[in-house]
């Protein structure tokens, strides 16, 4: 992850790779936390997205600059569950088509 979503993990000292590159530094089977990058420069890398929505917009929000259903992926599955701060917030996990 880049150093502005390293600031959500400041609690977690282990495991963490904390890069501006970070995209371009993820190797097969390991997982990048993106917040505010864009990721259509990886796009031939990423091999699964899980994606969080909740129900609330903030006027900051800002979708990808690559949407997994219009790239190839497939959705394989969903979760509703509660948060600290959200009432419902969403996990969908798509994946690549093969």
């Amino acid at each position: 992850m880049n150093s502005y979503s390293r600031k959500l993990f400041q609690e977690m000292e282990t495991g963490i790779c904390e890069a501006e590159d970070f995209l371009d530094r993820a190797e097969s089977g390991e997982f990048c936390f993106v917040e505010n990058t864009e990721i259509s420069g990886a796009a031939e890398k990423i091999e699964e997205f899980i994606v969080f929505r909740w129900n609330r917009k903030y006027p900051g929000d800002a979708g990808p600059d690559m949407l997994p259903w219009e790239s190839g992926f497939f959705c394989a599955g969903s979760e509703e569950f509660p948060g600290n701060s959200h009432e419902k917030i969403t996990m969908e996990i798509w994946r690549k088509e093969e």
